[in-house]
């Protein structure tokens, strides 16, 4: 589907709203994803998805299986500008009592303004289904349009799913912290992958 084109989507809190929505997919099992930017509408969307994550995503996502997010917390993923800080978010359109599949996020780093760290989270229902893939590919996208060089972040040790992910996108294992790996890829180098990616959801 072509970038940025408007549509309704449901929302379990405020019923049929408009959404820009910049590329819809499919996953393994043909469920459709809408993906669009985050908001500040999509506060309490955000909310309700931490409480619907098992233990273990939780652990693997924040490395402690955080309950509740504050209401700065909330603001911060939100109230965003999409160039320094972008967050995508991913709906089932097809779901009513919650539509939310996943939401990834870059935060441009203060004092390395190449560098952005990034962060993906996907509700167990959806994972293994390829969203994570795709959710990924986007953040790369955007990325690199928004003059981002290098992503980095940090993965549980024992994260073995999104270490094969990010293995595939070319990022590299810098360091070990603990119970966590430091990761990084140079995005010049993740695109191929990301192209092919987009382009076969486009066919």
């Amino acid at each position: 589907m072509a970038d940025n084109k408007k549509q309704l989507i449901n929302c379990y809190l405020y019923g049929n709203i408009e959404k820009e929505i910049i590329f819809t997919a499919k996953l393994k099992d043909n469920t459709q994803g809408y993906f669009y930017f985050v908001e500040p509408e999509c506060k309490e969307c955000i909310a309700q998805g931490l409480k619907m994550l098992s233990s273990t995503s939780r652990s693997f996502r924040f490395n402690y299986a955080v309950k509740k997010f504050s209401k700065i917390e909330l603001k911060y993923l939100t109230d965003i500008d999409n160039y320094n800080h972008l967050s995508i978010g991913c709906h089932n359109p097809d779901k009513s009592d919650y539509p939310g599949m996943g939401i990834a996020r870059y935060i441009r780093l203060a004092e390395k303004p190449d560098t952005a760290e990034i962060a993906i989270t996907v509700l167990d229902e959806y994972q293994n289904k390829g969203l994570g893939t795709i959710l990924l590919s986007l953040l790369v996208k955007y990325g690199v349009k928004n003059d981002i060089l290098f992503f980095c972040g940090y993965v549980k040790a024992n994260n073995q799913a999104m270490l094969a992910l990010l293995d595939r996108f070319g990022f590299q294992i810098k360091r070990k912290e603990y119970s966590l790996l430091y990761i990084e890829a140079e995005l010049s180098k993740c695109y191929e992958q990301t192209e092919r990616v987009l382009q076969t959801q486009r066919s």
